[in-house]
């Protein structure tokens, strides 16, 4: 079934560096892994606690330490869990009575966090970064699977294809920097992709074992993870000879189903420290999102509803895709639409080729679509990043691209591939290090973004030691402030005062004033309720730090 091809020449690159041909594909796939990497530490480096760091963190440390979970039981434990072992070398500091007493005062818990980021103060900075190296990790490797499953799927010059456009991903880069779950959601997930599709190509009992503590894994990161359950157990059951793919009696395919599920189980139930409450997976999902205000009014584009928008995730998508991603997820949605109708009324001849592309093909873009459709109906819109998990899909999928080029005669098509890549990377590195606050050209880049989108689209409280930075350039004024997340400016030395209401809403007085998204976002909401001045509309920043801090000089 797959569909090997070979390089079509030796790359201009390995010439120049007089790398031996069989070493061209291990270096390109080491270069293109190192500046993800790179992308993703220095980055890392200059970052502060983002919003959920603060949470997810103390939850992590405290679980792996007493074995019993009291903090953020919203979300499911594994990425606590890698957290937490990462940290716990470091042993940071917790009031245990304190955390015990979560048992019979679970209202605590803000409180809790509270008091551990306090005591662990001074190694502040350590802990977030050591906490942070297994979510650098994953990132890193979802791109190692983008490689292995496409070059599986279509060929060598098609993975690196597939890694080039992961390994210059903004989501991708972004939210692998944090303590956050959507990388690790993405990882797992094209793990258990890759590891079924290997499985439906053999039946190999260590194919399974894999698919099966991928799938785990993946079911232990976040609630959404659940968009794997239905093609893994479908694609388990159902004939292979309907895919083209290796046959297994009925009897073997329901064994390793059944095997498949009680391994799922089992790892989960390990994940949750062996609970003995029978609903201990789902008992969680009743609390996601508890603490949203019931008023609270969502951000789109300049508009706000307190009920959110039905397109927010596809508008998104739209607009946080770099373009060349944009231009080559429509061909491969068209490639497949085609694929799968010359499958059903094709000739003789159409039918095998087509079954083969619409299976490969489906294999990562029905997951995506799936996780597409459940985000938009589940999730609240708050940003950008409960995307992530579906770009790994795709670009395994872009892979299929380079095979077609590859089939042709013509260079155009390798050489328009190859552009657009060069093109994809291009624009993300452009925003570096910010590239959570990415938007493409056509909305006009970063600059233009707090316009369409707000909160964890552009700014989760991230870039304090960069606005620190900036203002010790300016000598460390005393400035005038408002701040969006978890993060202390104290901590990185920022001598700030609140915004006097006088001055918000009328005229501000000499001196330098700092403003979040969030506060310039939201006074658009004001300025259409009250009597209050619209910033954004009314004044133009001197500077802006990250595209989350907009800062005014009067």
């Amino acid at each position: 079934m797959a569909m090997e091809t070979t390089l079509p020449q030796t790359p201009g690159w390995a010439k120049f560096l007089r790398i031996p041909r069989p070493l061209h594909e291990p270096v390109a796939v080491a270069l293109l892994l190192l500046a993800l990497a790179l992308q993703i530490l220095l980055g890392s480096l200059e970052s502060g606690m983002a919003y959920d760091e603060k949470a997810h963190i103390s939850a992590g440390v405290t679980y792996v330490a007493t074995g019993l979970r009291r903090l953020t039981l919203d979300h499911t434990p594994l990425g606590h869990l890698l957290t937490g072992v990462t940290l716990k070398p470091l042993a940071p500091e917790f009031d245990r009575n304190r955390y015990d007493a979560l048992a019979y005062h679970s209202h605590d818990t803000s409180g809790m966090m509270e008091s551990f980021w306090r005591a662990n103060q001074p190694r502040y900075r350590q802990i977030l970064l050591v906490g942070r190296i297994p979510f650098m990790a994953l990132g890193v490797l979802a791109a190692l699977y983008v490689f292995l499953l496409s070059r599986s799927m279509w060929g060598r010059w098609p993975g690196l294809l597939s890694l080039a456009f992961c390994a210059f991903c903004p989501g991708q880069v972004t939210w692998s920097r944090f303590v956050y779950m959507d990388v690790p959601l993405a990882a797992f997930g094209i793990a258990s992709v890759a590891h079924l599709w290997w499985y439906l190509r053999g039946r190999d009992a260590r194919q399974l074992a894999m698919l099966t503590v991928a799938t785990a894994c993946t079911l232990g990161t976040k609630y959404s993870g659940v968009f794997v359950l239905p093609f893994v157990f479908a694609l388990v059951l159902v004939p292979g000879e309907w895919l083209g793919l290796n046959g297994l009696a009925w009897k073997r395919r329901a064994a390793h189903l059944a095997t498949l599920t009680a391994g799922v189980v089992a790892l989960l139930w390990a994940m949750y420290g062996f609970a003995l409450d029978p609903r201990f997976y789902t008992r969680g999902i009743a609390g996601l999102y508890a603490t949203v205000p019931p008023t609270f009014r969502f951000y789109l584009a300049g508009q706000f509803d307190a009920k959110g928008f039905w397109d927010y995730f596809l508008v998104t998508f739209l607009i946080k895709s770099t373009l060349p991603t944009l231009l080559c997820t429509a061909a491969v949605l068209g490639w497949f639409s085609l694929s799968v109708a010359r499958w059903v009324r094709g000739s003789a001849e159409q039918r095998g080729r087509a079954r083969a592309s619409a299976v490969m093909l489906g294999v990562t873009l029905g997951p995506a679509l799936l996780f597409f459709l459940l985000t938009t109906w589940k999730s609240l819109p708050l940003g950008f990043r409960y995307l992530v998990p579906v770009y790994p899909l795709l670009y395994v999928a872009f892979g299929g691209l380079g095979k077609l080029a590859l089939e042709r005669v013509s260079l155009t098509p390798r050489m328009l591939l190859a552009g657009l890549a060069l093109l994809h990377a291009a624009s993300s590195l452009r925003t570096h290090p910010d590239q959570m606050a990415y938007f493409h050209e056509l909305i006009g880049g970063p600059e233009q973004g707090i316009l369409w989108l707000n909160d964890a689209s552009i700014d989760a409280g991230q870039n304090l030691p960069r606005l620190a930075a900036y203002l010790r350039g300016r000598g460390n004024p005393v400035v005038k402030m408002t701040n969006f997340g978890e993060d202390v400016p104290e901590y990185y030395g920022i001598r700030r005062l609140p915004i006097p209401m006088a001055e918000w809403d009328g005229t501000p007085m000499p001196g330098l004033y700092v403003l979040s998204t969030q506060t310039l976002v939201y006074g658009q909401l004001e300025a259409r309720e009250r009597a209050h001045k619209d910033w954004l509309k009314t004044y133009r920043p001197i500077a802006t730090i990250g595209g989350s801090y907009f800062i005014y000089e009067f």
